[in-house]
């Protein structure tokens, strides 16, 4: 399949860094990662704004994975934190 210019700079998630967007795709938000578009498709932001968000989405999924790819199985997880993004 390939992806035209226009919808490249369009989406938000395509015009991401190809390791935030693995960050966001692959982390522990992807499964909201549709319903949180749409939130912003509805509120009307701008692209720029949009884009800010998501790419500030895809470093908070980062944050919460740390440097483990499994972070419900720390020893030392701060469990309130992740019970309130609904993990």
């Amino acid at each position: 399949m390939v992806i035209s210019q226009l919808e490249i700079t369009m989406n938000p998630i395509h015009s991401l860094h190809p390791l935030a967007r693995a960050w966001l795709l692959d982390g522990p938000l992807s499964p909201h990662v549709d319903a949180y578009l749409a939130l912003l498709e509805r509120g009307s932001y701008s692209e720029g704004s949009t884009g800010g968000y998501v790419r500030a989405l895809a470093h908070f999924a980062h944050w919460i994975v740390g440097s483990d790819p499994s972070p419900l199985k720390k020893k030392n997880r701060n469990p309130s934190i992740l019970e309130t993004v609904g993990i």
